[in-house]
């Protein structure tokens, strides 16, 4: 054990990127990223893949072709099987459990029927669950302890018990939501306890609206609905509400910071990598609202990849293809900005990117949340939830657009006349 143990610390100090406890047994060909931390008696395999900053407790398995986003806690006991990927900010609970194959026998050789599971960013799933393959778990969703999934779980849900159901919807910060009627439609508002997020609920999915002006008094007006979960902003709006120079721009975002209780994009002006850092650690400073927005160009991923390391939340903009917004998503960007409306403009599919994009990042593991850009109207931000879309920003028209509907005046009318003959 003495040998064993010399052998490991001796690898250990040639690789500091990441801690391992000399028990922990790490193959050839495992892909252990910066700042992870493996504790007693864990095995990561040949061809697993562990992302910045995740926390492997004891007595793990990580099998080959596994992979982990970033910051992602397996607690003990845990195996996590081939066939298994999950986003960032999971969090698999102690002694839970995937299986790879539906039907296994110890005499028949199945390894090549394995069935894939995706857990979505920041999804928890609770001590001693079972997660049966074939099956996907959408980000945030929430498995209780002790639960036998045996179905798709939708983003958000609440599930408990054997075979699992759901019972509600929890937020980011992991508090359950209370969700209430907003419109006739049945659309539905609810606020966590927590953060002070705001999440729309419509046809079973959850989703959020940012909105797209450096205008105040639109976003006081989008905020006091209650609905507003962020702002973004760029240099055309900043202009366009006749804000000039750094001084001014910098105490504008601040302003908007002050209203909002969520994300505020605010978009560098430079075109350079060393410009871009410049700008973008200074917006950083205003508050800790702010994200820096940056273009999808070589440089701009650069800063995306350097603003992630130091976790800053970054918005890689103007994103046109499925193609860029994989390249946003491997440097870590929070948000990738796909462009529907000028997409549209020109005769394609702005809708279709979304949704190609959503379906990229959910099959792979991203943790970058889609947050569609150029929205022109209400029917837009409609097709982009149901596209899968993590954020829709959008003008205050947009969103008000969601209120109107002729039965709505109809019926409203009908009421006022009853009410003036009960006068």
């Amino acid at each position: 054990m003495r040998t064993f143990d010399a052998i490991m610390f001796g690898i250990f100090k040639r690789n500091r990127k990441y801690f391992a406890h000399p028990t922990a047994v790490i193959d050839k060909g495992a892909s252990i990223a910066p700042g992870c931390k493996i504790w007693h008696f864990s095995h990561i395999m040949a061809g697993a893949v562990l992302g910045e900053g995740c926390n492997i407790g004891q007595n793990v398995v990580i099998s080959p072709q596994v992979t982990l986003g970033r910051n992602c806690k397996v607690q003990n006991n845990v195996s996590v099987y081939t066939g298994v990927t999950c986003g960032d900010d999971v969090f698999l609970g102690p002694s839970c459990v995937f299986t790879n194959v539906i039907n296994p026998r110890s005499a028949v050789n199945r390894k090549n029927e394995y069935l894939s599971t995706h857990v979505g960013n920041g999804a928890t799933i609770g001590a001693n669950a079972t997660i049966v393959c074939g099956h996907n778990i959408g980000e945030y969703a929430f498995i209780g302890a002790g639960a036998v999934v045996v179905e798709d779980i939708p983003p958000y849900a609440l599930v408990v018990g054997n075979p699992s159901r759901q019972i509600g919807w929890m937020s980011r910060a992991g508090a359950r939501l209370q969700f209430e009627e907003w419109d006739t439609d049945g659309m539905q508002i609810a606020k966590c306890p927590l953060s002070g997020e705001k999440y729309l609920l419509q046809d079973g999915i959850v989703t959020k609206f940012f909105i797209d002006t450096a205008n105040l008094s639109q976003i006081e007006k989008a905020q006091n609905m209650g609905i507003l979960d962020g702002v973004t902003t760029n240099p055309s709006l900043m202009a366009k509400e006749g804000v000039k120079g750094t001084e001014e721009i910098r105490a504008h975002y601040k302003k908007i910071c002050d209203i909002v209780d969520g994300p505020v994009s605010a978009e560098v002006f430079a075109n350079d990598y060393e410009g871009m850092i410049a700008e973008g650690e200074e917006l950083a400073k205003i508050d800790p609202k702010i994200t820096v927005k940056l273009p999808c160009t070589a440089d701009g991923i650069r800063a995306v990849k350097y603003f992630s390391k130091k976790g800053i939340a970054t918005n890689c903009t103007l994103v046109f293809s499925v193609g860029q917004a994989l390249l946003a998503a491997k440097a870590g960007a929070t948000f990738v900005s796909p462009f529907v409306g000028r997409l549209d403009d020109i005769c394609e599919d702005g809708i279709g990117l979304v949704a190609k994009i959503v379906d990229m990042y959910r099959y792979y593991g991203y943790g970058t949340e889609v947050l569609a850009a150029s929205i022109r109207h209400t029917q837009h931000i409609v097709a982009c939830l149901e596209a899968g879309a993590d954020v829709a920003t959008c003008p205050l028209s947009a969103i008000e657009g969601l209120l109107k509907h002729p039965l709505t005046d109809a019926g409203l009318a009908i009421f006022n006349k009853a009410a003036e003959g009960m006068k």
